[in-house]
């Protein structure tokens, strides 16, 4: 997963070296690499994400995994009924 954050944002929050009246971020090509593991998501993030993904999600699991995503739905279905 590649996350692109904008160079202010890094600018603005990363501790940096002043040089000629400008701060400049401790990076060489302001690039970072984070795993799934170190990223955190706050709800409203997650929110964000979810209304603009939301689609492709869908298309996704249509597409490629129909039979499992029918069965689940008729498993609920079921387990409702009992309640």
């Amino acid at each position: 997963m590649r996350i692109i954050i904008p160079r202010r944002v890094i600018e603005e929050n990363a501790e940096c070296a002043k040089e000629y009246d400008d701060y400049y971020p401790y990076a060489d090509d302001l690039e970072y690499e984070f795993t799934t593991e170190e990223v955190d998501i706050d709800y409203g993030d997650l929110e964000e994400i979810v209304d603009e993904y939301l689609d492709d999600v869908l298309d996704i699991l249509i597409h490629d995994y129909r039979d499992k995503l029918l069965k689940a739905l008729k498993n609920y279905k079921k387990e409702m009924a009992l309640k």
